[in-house]
């Protein structure tokens, strides 16, 4: 009877130590998601750090193509609304040499004009930007992260190759 005593002593004591190697075993694993986690956030906040730059240079650079372009439109308005307050002035009191004059220098200025037009509107469009996700990381996005594997241990009392196949020594 000492003997079964001092046996069942030992399951009960195993007991504790797999009780306790447990708990510390899911205290490491939970310190290893946090770790994972946070390495995840850096990875991110990198990547967004760099798209922001990438779109502040962007922005700052077309600021400046769109600010000429305005600037040159502004330009263009008001060269057009000079030659229609002269041409409309020139019709009412002037002479027929002075129509005749303004209107071949309408004609130029309308040639002009619309090629400035044509130029301002094809350099008025701005590429627009969108995010694209890795399909790598949208494949991962997808699946389970994570997941939790038990590995048997073998058993003291019999060899280890029972019905199951144990993955002794790996985690």
């Amino acid at each position: 009877m000492q003997g079964a005593i001092s046996t069942v002593q030992e399951i009960i004591d195993n007991c504790e130590e797999t009780l306790q190697s447990n708990e510390e075993r899911r205290n490491e694993i939970m310190r290893e998601i946090d770790n994972t986690k946070d390495e995840i956030i850096k990875r991110f906040d990198e990547a967004k750090r760099h798209i922001c730059e990438d779109l502040d240079e962007f922005i700052t650079s077309d600021k400046i193509r769109l600010d000429d372009v305005q600037n040159m439109a502004k330009s263009v308005k008001v060269n057009i609304q000079n030659i229609i307050s002269i041409t409309e002035d020139a019709n009412k009191n002037g002479t027929d040499v002075e129509k005749s004059i303004l209107n071949f220098t309408c004609k130029q200025k309308t040639t002009w004009a619309t090629t400035k037009l044509t130029e301002l509107q094809n350099s008025e469009c701005t590429v627009q930007h969108t995010l694209e996700w890795s399909d790598h990381l949208l494949a991962v996005m997808a699946e389970p992260l994570a997941t939790l594997r038990h590995v048997p241990r073998p058993s003291a009392m019999g060899t280890g190759t029972a019905d199951h196949d144990y993955d002794v020594g790996k985690a």
